[in-house]
């Protein structure tokens, strides 16, 4: 019974990953490999140093955020899942996949990076890695 409901929601979750790894995949190739981006970036960045009220993102660095969220959503779902069938060491590649994917332009995302420290921390905790769940948290 629960085993079989986890392999579901591990499918699921694989799912809903390789969805939204292809769709920020595809997006990148279409603005030119991130450089459209980086440029974005900037001049969002030198907007914010001239005036007092911080511009809004423009719609694709938004919605490239609301993607990064959603797959470090999944990730850090998916070691959960991987934790409660006791594949640790999986646990702890997919919990570095969520950490390595977090947003890095976006403090929405404070909350979510939190979570999925404190999830990486104790599962190193648990598996005997003191030090570096120490250093981690």
């Amino acid at each position: 019974g629960g085993k079989r409901v986890l392999e579901k929601a591990l499918a699921l979750l694989d799912d809903v990953l390789t969805t939204v790894v292809q769709a920020d995949a595809t997006v990148r190739d279409r603005l030119g490999g991130g450089h459209r981006h980086k440029r974005q970036r900037q001049s969002v960045s030198s907007a914010t140093t001239t005036t007092k009220q911080k511009p809004e993102l423009p719609l694709s660095l938004r919605l490239a955020s609301q993607r990064r969220r959603a797959m470090v959503i999944a990730y850090n779902n998916k070691a959960m899942v991987l934790l409660c069938l006791n594949r640790r060491q999986e646990a702890l590649e997919v919990l570095r996949l969520a950490r390595s994917s977090l947003p890095q332009d976006d403090n929405k995302s404070e909350e979510l990076a939190d979570a999925v420290l404190f999830n990486s921390a104790l599962l190193l905790w648990r598996e005997g890695r003191r030090r570096e769940a120490r250093t981690m948290w």
